[in-house]
């Protein structure tokens, strides 16, 4: 998807000149000197600029912004288990089942481990997360050692009313590490430069435009999740980013 986001962007920047030029072409009101779409002046300090667009060049290429949400996420993944049932001799509650999950040992690290996860039945409508029921994380049998124990987790789900026999396959809905109150912008309105820097255009006044450095963690759907990046409620720019890159590097000149 990054790639897809650099060559994008590399067809942008062959375009961007073209479509902010064309605010050019305007004569202003009673002369024949073309407007120019904007001035980049260099921040100082810095291998930034600071760019400003006069007006029709942001109506022409339908420029947006939205403001940068912190929002409370919960990261899932769905893993494939089987039901088994709890060790002879367990202080389980009659009825209770443990669903056993192998995972590699890169997602074992992934999951958070003081969340509950959810037991969903093949057959749930569409494996929505919502649906089945909560298991907590148990410890499982003390007498599994087997080569695969040091991957395996253990879900306990208590109670009569779950429907699971044991050999019988389910998903879990797992919680993952990178949960909490974060950063979150639609995913459009990052961009990658050609070295695979990410990078949004922050609206810090009217019409008024700075690149500020983000770091994506992860995505959401369409949003992007970030663990670095501008203040909640910062404006950050979704159409017209590309057109924005052209004028400070100079497209079209």
């Amino acid at each position: 998807m990054q790639k897809k986001k650099i060559l994008c962007l590399v067809w942008a920047l062959m375009t961007a000149g073209l479509l902010i030029a064309a605010c050019a072409q305007a004569p202003k009101s009673g002369g024949n000197k073309p407007v120019p779409p904007g001035v980049a002046v260099a921040i100082e300090g810095t291998k930034l600029k600071r760019l400003t667009l006069v007006e029709q060049a942001a109506k022409r290429i339908d420029l947006q912004t939205v403001p940068v949400r912190e929002e409370q996420m919960v990261r899932m993944q769905k893993v494939g288990g089987e039901v088994i049932a709890p060790p002879e001799g367990s202080n389980k509650p009659s009825g209770a089942v443990l669903v056993r999950l192998l995972l590699s040992e890169s997602d074992l690290n992934k999951v958070d481990k003081t969340q509950p996860g959810r037991v969903l039945t093949l057959d749930d409508e569409d494996n929505d997360q919502d649906e089945g029921v909560e298991a907590e994380m148990d410890e499982g049998p003390a007498d599994d050692d087997s080569e695969e124990a040091t991957s395996a987790l253990y879900y306990a789900v208590n109670g009569t009313d779950h429907k699971l026999t044991p050999g019988q396959r389910v998903l879990v809905a797992l919680a993952l590490e990178g949960g909490g109150k974060r950063k979150i912008i639609p995913y459009n309105a990052v961009l990658y430069d050609p070295k695979g820097d990410t990078w949004v255009y922050t609206n810090t006044e009217p019409l008024t435009f700075v690149r500020h450095p983000i770091v994506v963690d992860y995505l959401d759907g369409d949003m992007a999740v970030l663990s670095d990046g501008p203040a909640a409620g910062t404006q950050v720019v979704t159409v017209g980013a590309a057109e924005l890159f052209g004028l400070e590097f100079g497209a079209g000149k």
